[in-house]
């Protein structure tokens, strides 16, 4: 099996829990240390070893493509499937289903996760999701394992330690062609159902993990992306 080298991000949110910061810019493009969020999550896909990004955008999506172009600046090749209207994390990769390879890693817009990719890929299983442990997963909803199977998901509010959805997944090209061509969810419509006919399997990471969804984590992303970008 090839390597996978595409990568969707999804980007397309309205972010409305960051209040008035989102009005005039997509979540994405949130200032971190002197750069749109964004930029980061572009340049640790090029460490990687991913050229080929598919820019999922709806909200505001001109001041993205004003702000990466074709990607040539950054090394890589940049897509962009645009969301007229909201269509959800599963209608957006719907919406991406021309561009998509045939296996790709899928990213959400406002995660950084310094998952090994390689290793998240290095399987026959087409469907993989990265988990990250937390001390407490009320705030994103929890993941249960059996061996490496992923059995069920758990709705936010449950408290204590355990792992969650990192915010990035190995995926197929057909599993998204099953979805309707209309607003839906992967985490309501896809995911659940993979992992009851024992299709996706977890991987999980203690590496480094920010969600800049709340003006509280966006606020601590201003010292620790950097802290992170400067590793050794």
């Amino acid at each position: 099996m090839m390597p996978v080298t595409q990568a969707v991000v999804l980007a397309g949110g309205l972010g409305t829990r960051l209040g008035d910061h989102t009005k005039t810019l997509p979540k994405p493009m949130m200032d971190v240390a002197g750069r749109p969020f964004l930029d980061y999550l572009i340049r640790n896909l090029r460490r990687h070893g991913i050229g080929e990004i598919v820019l999922s955008v709806g909200h505001l999506h001109e001041t993205i493509r004003d702000c990466f172009g074709d990607g040539n600046e950054y090394g890589v090749h940049i897509h962009y499937a645009v969301e007229h209207e909201p269509l959800g994390t599963g209608g957006a990769l719907r919406n991406c289903l021309p561009l998509l390879a045939e296996r790709f890693f899928v990213l959400n817009g406002d995660t950084m996760f310094d998952v090994n990719f390689a290793a998240l890929d290095a399987t026959s299983i087409t469907a993989v999701m990265a988990l990250r442990p937390v001390a407490d997963t009320a705030r994103y909803g929890r993941v249960t394992l059996h061996d490496k199977w992923i059995t069920h998901f758990v709705e936010k509010g449950a408290e204590g330690p355990g792992v969650i959805n990192g915010g990035v997944l190995c995926l197929n090209r057909q599993d998204i062609a099953s979805l309707p061509e209309a607003k839906s969810s992967l985490e309501r419509d896809l995911l659940p159902h993979l992992a009851q006919q024992r299709e996706l399997a977890g991987f999980v990471s203690d590496t480094f993990f920010i969600d800049i969804g709340l003006p509280e984590s966006l606020l601590e992303a201003q010292s620790s992306i950097p802290q992170w970008e400067q590793r050794d």
